[in-house]
């Protein structure tokens, strides 16, 4: 379905871009904060008073905080952004792979023809030459912690993508046997019948035109057994 049609501007001539300018284009990446409007001393992940926890308002709501410390790290966790700053940290951009080192290689490459040397290597010219890479993946019972994640390089991302799916492609194909016996009792009958000729397929076929056909075959096979005369020699 189409947006709606903006119209032009008549100072600039020009059509207003659909996203204000400043907005970011990752926010729909973060994960909702159900407590946004909550209070201060209250949590605006979880919506439960932050109390202080000693001192002379022990029990009381915290007005200076507005996390709690077990939230953030929930609210981190949960967080695509967060968990590649973490990843970046831990593995410095190097591939688990092939060892690439991706930082260095783009700082290397820097300057004009980076782009066509970058399309050498098998990378797309982009912002990071490395993604988050599930070692088990996610539809195959994976997580996202921290030991479940790895940096790959997008080359060696794309190959171990393409042969997971080809992986599971194969586990999902059922083999021969498993085809046999799963196949209903009609389906085998229905499969089997379409290898018997067309006659005897047809069993409910009119008397008559079995006769008709089997009369055809014979007038065929007198046909081929009679001489076929020569008109050179009649005329003589």
């Amino acid at each position: 379905m189409a947006g709606p049609i903006r119209e032009r501007d008549d100072a600039t001539g020009r059509v207003p871009c659909a996203r204000p300018r400043g907005s970011n284009m990752t926010a729909h990446r973060r994960p909702e904060i159900r407590f946004s409007d909550a209070p201060r001393g209250f949590c605006r992940w979880c919506g439960e008073p932050i109390l202080h926890e000693d001192g002379p308002k022990a029990g009381e709501p915290n007005l200076r905080r507005r996390w709690h410390p077990a939230c953030v790290e929930i609210y981190n966790d949960s967080d695509p952004r967060e968990v590649r700053r973490r990843l970046r940290r831990r593995d410095r951009g190097r591939c688990a792979e092939c060892g690439l080192d991706t930082l260095a290689l783009k700082k290397s490459l820097k300057g004009r023809g980076m782009a066509r040397a970058l399309r050498e290597r098998g990378f797309v010219p982009r912002r990071s030459l490395w993604e988050v890479d599930h070692i088990v993946p996610l539809v195959d019972g994976g997580n996202h912690e921290m030991t479940n994640l790895q940096s790959l390089c997008t080359p060696c991302h794309k190959r171990k993508t393409a042969s997971e799916a080809s992986a599971r492609a194969q586990r999902a194909k059922p083999g021969p046997d498993e085809a046999l016996t799963s196949a209903s009792p009609s389906e085998s009958f229905e499969a089997a019948d379409r290898k018997r000729p067309a006659l005897e397929r047809h069993e409910n076929i009119d008397p008559l035109l079995r006769r008709a056909e089997a009369l055809n075959q014979q007038v065929e096979t007198w046909l081929a057994q009679v001489p076929h005369s020569n008109p050179a020699s009649d005329e003589a």
